[in-house]
């Protein structure tokens, strides 16, 4: 029993799932480790993705406000070269112009030095424009879009003639958002104030951008099409887009440069805005990481499916095999083994003994083959019975298996013969050694069947000194010697020449 689970141990089959088993694991583990590569290098592109869309709307926002600050200086200009500009007429007319000029500006607003003010303010249906004089007295007039019709107003804005702060020289002041259009619109209003060359005040101006420009330009840039988007002014207040829910405990600095944050699957970009017209706002994104680069998202999305069929793959080979491990083990064995003695069956032999012989051919080793056969062994079978001539077989088989050594090969190569490679150490003579086994074997075949029983074993034996590796020649020579011997006196070990032809 312990000779069969020795075999089976060693059966090749099971090394051979054994290393498909371990190359399924090492391709899973592999995958695992590229897949997670390939996640990396994806939520690495999906952020740089997400900067470059951030930093490219910031770019686009930064030039709206820019404007208010051409048509601020322009006024300025004019005004403290010609401060005759002042006047009613030419004041509107100066007014009217800078709005045509420029779609951007939502309403223009000039406060003398005595204090009268006029403003102008764009509507859906042309302009409204409001003006204050130095006593207090308000009017107001409804301009089509190109300024040819005028009606009057009823009902003036009163908010639009609102005193403007004056500013030192030299600087524009700015503000957050404020209700400034004819309807409470909101806008972010831009003042300066000019100086004549005595710098003495001669007006404030103020120029204001709706909010609505920073909408458009921001629904325009691909940031609006990824993810949600807002801007905002330094109050918090929303300046343009929509509000962006960033969870607590992730929240990014606002930087010049920007700064990435990921939570799961979502990725929020967070930078100033510095406008050219001096306004600093924020800028928050928001985008589904697989919107913002498909591509790398559904390659990453594949690794992990593949990870995943490889990993069930493995799973399922490795259940398979457990199950096939033994009815698959029983089978090689049965085709490598014979049924009755659990030693090498003839063709396992062959093969086996082959190997060994080429092994010590190459290392300028001695082998010794023997051929044993049972005399006296049809009584046992015809007397005792069959089952009683296969407990012979065995112990005979056993009596050999346990002489063995590491690289020797023990057959029942048919009926009651047996065989035997022998790798011979330096100083062991080869017809000693075919002795030692054969008197083993007849040692425990004797412990196995009656005492009346004439049985024993003869041998007959072949070995390499002469150059012969050759299994088949080596068996040949043995069986003719110990079948000639054997005619003389059985229970004896015969030598043979396998150099003999």
């Amino acid at each position: 029993m312990a000779r069969t689970e020795l075999r089976r141990l060693r059966d090749p089959l099971a090394w051979i799932i054994g290393v498909a088993v371990l190359t399924l694991v090492l391709i899973a583990l592999s995958s695992l480790y590229v897949g997670a590569d390939v996640r990396d290098e994806s939520r690495a592109i999906t952020s740089d993705a997400v900067q470059v869309i951030g930093d490219t709307a910031a770019a686009q926002l930064s030039e709206v406000a820019q404007p208010a600050v051409l048509v601020l200086t322009a006024l300025q200009s004019g005004i403290y070269a010609d401060p005759e500009l002042l006047a009613d007429g030419e004041v509107i007319t100066m007014l009217a112009t800078a709005m045509l000029g420029f779609d951007a500006i939502g309403s223009l607003q000039v406060q003398a030095a005595d204090g009268s003010i006029s403003s102008i303010h764009g509507v859906p249906d042309g302009y409204v424009v409001v003006q204050r004089t130095a006593d207090g007295v308000v009017s107001a007039m409804h301009f089509d879009p190109t300024f040819a019709k005028s009606t009057p107003v009823d009902d003036p804005p009163l908010h639009m003639v609102d005193a403007l702060e004056q500013v030192p020289v030299g600087k524009i002041v700015r503000s957050g958002p404020k209700p400034l259009g004819t309807s409470g619109e909101m806008a972010i209003p831009s003042r300066l104030s000019v100086y004549n060359a005595d710098r003495e005040l001669v007006a404030t101006v103020q120029a204001s951008i709706d909010l609505s420009v920073f909408d458009d330009e921001l629904s325009g840039t691909q940031a609006y099409e990824v993810g949600t988007v807002g801007l905002y002014a330094d109050d918090g207040t929303l300046v343009a887009g929509q509000d962006v829910v960033v969870p607590e405990g992730i929240v990014p600095e606002a930087t010049r440069d920007g700064q990435v944050v990921r939570d799961g699957t979502w990725v929020y970009y967070v930078r100033t805005v510095d406008s050219a017209a001096g306004l600093s706002w924020t800028l928050v994104l928001c985008a589904n990481a697989e919107d913002v680069v498909p591509a790398a998202s559904a390659v990453a999305s594949t690794m992990s499916t593949y990870t995943v069929v490889v990993l069930l793959l493995v799973l399922g080979f490795a259940v398979l095999a457990w199950a096939l491990r033994r009815p698959v083990g029983e089978i090689s064995l049965r085709a490598r083994t014979d049924a009755v003695t659990g030693l090498s069956n003839r063709h396992h032999f062959m093969v086996r003994g082959s190997d060994v012989l080429r092994a010590a051919s190459r290392r300028g080793s001695q082998v010794v083959v023997a051929i044993f056969d049972l005399d006296g062994f049809k009584q046992v079978n015809d007397l005792v019975s069959h089952d009683g001539g296969d407990d012979a077989l065995r112990a005979v088989g056993d009596g050999l298996a346990w002489n063995a050594g590491p690289r020797d090969v023990v057959a029942r190569i048919g009926g009651d013969e047996f065989a035997f490679v022998h790798w011979l150490s330096r100083e062991e003579p080869p017809g000693e050694a075919v002795e030692r086994l054969r008197a083993a074997a007849e040692l425990t075949l004797h412990a196995n069947v009656p005492e009346e029983l004439e049985v024993g074993v003869s041998a007959g034996w072949a070995e390499t000194s002469g150059g012969e590796y050759r299994l088949d020649r080596l068996l040949r020579a043995a069986d003719e010697a110990m079948v000639k011997g054997r005619r003389e006196e059985k229970g004896v070990a015969y030598e043979g020449d396998a150099l003999l032809p």
